[in-house]
Protein backbone atom coordinates (compact mmCIF):
# COMPACT_ATOMS: atom_id res chain seq x y z
CA UNK A 1 0.00 0.00 0.00
CA UNK A 2 2.59 2.62 0.72
CA UNK A 3 4.62 1.87 -2.58
CA UNK A 4 1.23 2.27 -4.20
CA UNK A 5 1.00 5.90 -2.60
CA UNK A 6 -1.68 4.46 -0.58
CA UNK A 7 -0.85 6.21 2.64
CA UNK A 8 -3.88 5.93 5.11
CA UNK A 9 -4.84 2.83 3.51
CA UNK A 10 -0.76 1.62 4.87
CA UNK A 11 -1.56 2.96 8.24
CA UNK A 12 -4.79 1.09 8.83
CA UNK A 13 -3.53 -2.28 7.96
CA UNK A 14 -0.62 -1.44 10.20
CA UNK A 15 -3.06 -1.02 12.84
CA UNK A 16 -4.76 -3.90 11.73
CA UNK A 17 -1.90 -6.19 12.25
CA UNK A 18 -0.88 -4.41 15.92
CA UNK A 19 -3.80 -3.49 17.51
CA UNK A 20 -6.53 -5.37 15.91
CA UNK A 21 -9.16 -5.13 13.03
CA UNK A 22 -11.04 -1.57 13.01
CA UNK A 23 -8.39 -0.03 15.70
CA UNK A 24 -7.25 2.93 13.80
CA UNK A 25 -11.31 3.96 13.02
CA UNK A 26 -11.68 3.69 16.57
CA UNK A 27 -8.87 5.82 17.58
CA UNK A 28 -9.98 9.53 18.30
CA UNK A 29 -9.09 11.80 15.87
CA UNK A 30 -6.15 13.65 17.77
CA UNK A 31 -4.55 9.95 17.73
CA UNK A 32 -4.80 9.44 14.20
CA UNK A 33 -3.51 12.51 13.44
CA UNK A 34 -0.37 11.98 15.43
CA UNK A 35 0.17 8.51 13.52
CA UNK A 36 -0.40 10.49 10.46
CA UNK A 37 2.22 13.17 11.30
CA UNK A 38 4.79 9.52 11.34
CA UNK A 39 3.58 8.33 8.60
CA UNK A 40 7.66 8.66 6.84
CA UNK A 41 8.82 6.66 9.84
CA UNK A 42 6.28 3.96 9.18
CA UNK A 43 7.08 3.93 5.21
CA UNK A 44 10.81 4.29 6.05
CA UNK A 45 10.38 0.82 8.21
CA UNK A 46 8.06 -1.06 6.23
CA UNK A 47 9.48 -0.14 2.54
CA UNK A 48 12.87 -0.72 4.10
CA UNK A 49 15.23 -3.80 2.32
CA UNK A 50 16.98 -3.54 5.70
CA UNK A 51 15.01 -1.82 8.05
CA UNK A 52 16.80 -3.87 11.09
CA UNK A 53 20.14 -5.08 10.13
CA UNK A 54 21.79 -7.24 12.04
CA UNK A 55 23.36 -6.70 15.08
CA UNK A 56 25.13 -9.15 17.28
CA UNK A 57 25.89 -9.41 20.93
CA UNK A 58 29.40 -8.72 20.60
CA UNK A 59 27.86 -5.39 18.79
CA UNK A 60 26.11 -4.75 22.16
CA UNK A 61 29.09 -5.40 24.02
CA UNK A 62 30.67 -3.00 22.72
CA UNK A 63 28.65 -0.12 23.79
CA UNK A 64 29.69 2.12 26.35
CA UNK A 65 27.70 4.67 26.47
CA UNK A 66 24.86 4.65 29.12
CA UNK A 67 21.71 3.27 27.94
CA UNK A 68 18.23 3.26 29.11
CA UNK A 69 15.88 1.11 28.51
CA UNK A 70 12.31 1.62 29.25
CA UNK A 71 9.55 -1.03 28.45
CA UNK A 72 6.02 -1.15 29.23
CA UNK A 73 4.96 -4.08 31.05
CA UNK A 74 2.41 -5.19 28.77
CA UNK A 75 4.44 -4.38 25.06
CA UNK A 76 4.25 -7.17 22.57
CA UNK A 77 5.72 -10.02 23.78
CA UNK A 78 8.86 -9.86 20.72
CA UNK A 79 9.56 -6.53 22.49
CA UNK A 80 9.97 -8.28 26.32
CA UNK A 81 12.48 -10.91 24.22
CA UNK A 82 14.37 -8.48 23.08
CA UNK A 83 14.65 -6.40 25.97
CA UNK A 84 15.69 -9.38 27.98
CA UNK A 85 18.31 -10.54 25.35
CA UNK A 86 19.67 -7.15 25.19
CA UNK A 87 19.78 -6.21 29.16
CA UNK A 88 22.69 -8.43 30.15
CA UNK A 89 24.66 -7.55 27.48
CA UNK A 90 24.80 -3.71 28.45
CA UNK A 91 27.67 -2.93 30.87
CA UNK A 92 26.20 0.18 31.23
CA UNK A 93 22.39 -0.25 30.84
CA UNK A 94 19.53 0.45 32.72
CA UNK A 95 16.19 -0.89 32.40
CA UNK A 96 12.87 -0.12 33.62
CA UNK A 97 9.25 -1.48 33.25
CA UNK A 98 6.23 0.45 33.69
CA UNK A 99 3.41 -1.54 35.11
CA UNK A 100 0.08 -1.44 33.34
CA UNK A 101 1.68 0.50 29.79
CA UNK A 102 2.27 -0.98 26.45
CA UNK A 103 4.20 0.09 23.55
CA UNK A 104 2.65 3.26 23.97
CA UNK A 105 3.64 3.92 27.26
CA UNK A 106 4.60 7.55 26.93
CA UNK A 107 0.84 8.28 26.00
CA UNK A 108 -0.48 6.16 28.45
CA UNK A 109 2.04 6.66 31.48
CA UNK A 110 3.73 9.97 30.78
CA UNK A 111 4.39 10.68 34.55
CA UNK A 112 5.54 7.50 35.27
CA UNK A 113 8.09 7.67 32.29
CA UNK A 114 9.54 10.70 33.26
CA UNK A 115 9.90 10.25 36.57
CA UNK A 116 12.12 7.69 35.23
CA UNK A 117 14.13 9.14 32.65
CA UNK A 118 14.62 12.32 33.94
CA UNK A 119 16.76 11.03 36.95
CA UNK A 120 18.75 8.63 34.13
CA UNK A 121 19.53 12.09 31.64
CA UNK A 122 20.56 14.31 34.75
CA UNK A 123 23.23 11.96 36.01
CA UNK A 124 24.33 10.89 32.09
Amino acid sequence: AFRRGEKELALRLTMNYFVGEGAFDQLPETERNYLRSNLREWQSLATSLDAFPPLSREDVKRIKAPVFMLSGAQTLSIHKFIDGELEPLLSNGQREVIPNASHEMWSEQPDACRRLVLPFLSKN
